[in-house]
């Protein structure tokens, strides 16, 4: 294989990983927003991380109109705010 053909490959086997993370991730979120409305409630969140508090939830909720977008639910991971408990 020549280095044009390996860095082809290379480039393709990158994107195949980011698209299987992308459709993981759809996946795991379509699970969680049972009602399908595109954002979390705390029913919602609380089916997968159990031990989330009514006043966790608002934190997440940063403009406060009560549903948690997408981008709020990265945040609040990205912030330790949404973590699965552990089994034990």
């Amino acid at each position: 294989m020549n280095t044009d053909s390996m860095n082809r490959f290379g480039l393709l086997i990158s994107l195949c990983g980011v698209v299987m993370a992308v459709s993981a991730a759809g996946t795991a979120t379509s699970r969680i927003d049972t009602d399908g409305d595109g954002r979390y409630s705390l029913d919602e969140l609380r089916a997968l991380y159990p031990a989330l508090t009514a006043a966790t939830y608002a934190r997440i909720d940063a403009d406060g109109d009560g549903r948690v977008s997408p981008g709020e639910f990265r945040a609040g991971q990205d912030d330790g705010l949404l973590v699965v408990a552990s089994g034990g």
